[in-house]
């Protein structure tokens, strides 16, 4: 009996919606959302290599401004890691708000 509710259910709900245009189910994408995909994965995958580059480098490169003092390397390498999340905690909120205003499209 369980069987026939559910099937039922499907059913109305299948029928409510209508069939998709591409006869799949899925929803049919915009070239526009496919673009703004591809601009994101992008975006990211470039962050990600200058992170990859950057990090293996940075403690050394430090070192070497040092004059090889480690411990001086070590401290300045944590500052550099403080500025940095700092500097996103103050100004990701106000590039989001300004994200909002200006450079917001309508879909």
């Amino acid at each position: 009996m369980t069987d026939s509710v559910s099937t039922g259910q499907n059913a109305a709900s299948s029928d409510a919606v209508g069939p998709s245009p591409s006869g799949t189910g899925a929803p049919k994408r915009s070239p526009f959302g496919q673009a703004a995909f591809a601009f994101i994965f992008i975006t990211i995958l470039l962050d990600f290599l200058a992170f990859g580059i950057v990090a293996p480098v940075l403690p050394n490169l430090i070192k070497q401004f040092e004059g090889g003092n480690i411990a001086r390397a070590v401290n300045m390498t944590g500052y550099f890691g403080f500025a940095w999340a700092t500097m996103q905690f103050i100004f990701s909120p106000m590039l989001g708000a300004w994200s909002d205003r200006y450079g917001r499209r309508p879909v």
